[in-house]
């Protein structure tokens, strides 16, 4: 399974410098680089974010997949065991995702959904509320009502709610 996704993604990755285009050359990038890291091939998954995340200079910082290669970015430094890096970088990634335009709300969305899982990780309830709650408002606003990831959302409110032992709410 490996062998053929790395393939496909190399593949990707040469078509897209053949065509001269930044914007698939990123998606190429980040996609080969979150799948690299999610089959535990750190420092090859590393390269290929780190090479999406240089492209935002042709691309633009507020580029999709530059955004998700730094989400990922940020992720890896939880596996690595440095959680202060990691709600930094994602702090950094919602000031940048604020500037982006509506149509991008879904990227928004997942860009809060992930700076309130950080601070689930330290155990700040109230912020990660604040941020599920912010990543709701939008999820039931773009999505239709009985969508997957809106379920991720009102999960990660009731795992919060549970914590600070407020169990109506999290119900």
């Amino acid at each position: 399974y490996y062998d053929s996704a790395y393939v496909y993604f190399s593949k990707g990755k040469a078509f897209a410098l053949s065509e001269g285009n930044p914007q698939l050359l990123t998606d190429a990038l980040a996609l080969r680089g979150k799948y690299l890291t999610r089959m535990g091939f750190i420092a090859e998954g590393e390269a290929a974010l780190d090479s999406a995340i240089a492209m935002q200079d042709q691309v633009g910082k507020q580029y999709k997949e530059v955004i998700l290669a730094r989400c990922e970015r940020a992720y890896l430094q939880a596996f690595k065991g440095d959680f202060q890096s990691m709600l930094s970088q994602y702090q950094t990634i919602n000031l940048d995702a604020r500037k982006l335009p509506p149509v991008m709300d879904s990227v928004r969305a997942m860009v809060l959904h992930q700076v309130g899982n950080a601070y689930s990780i330290f155990g700040e309830w109230d912020s990660a509320i604040h941020y599920a709650n912010q990543t709701l408002e939008i999820r039931h606003r773009i999505l239709p009502p009985n969508h997957l990831t809106i379920a991720y959302s009102e999960n990660s409110l009731g795992v919060a709610y549970s914590y600070l032992e407020e169990y109506e709410e999290s119900l």
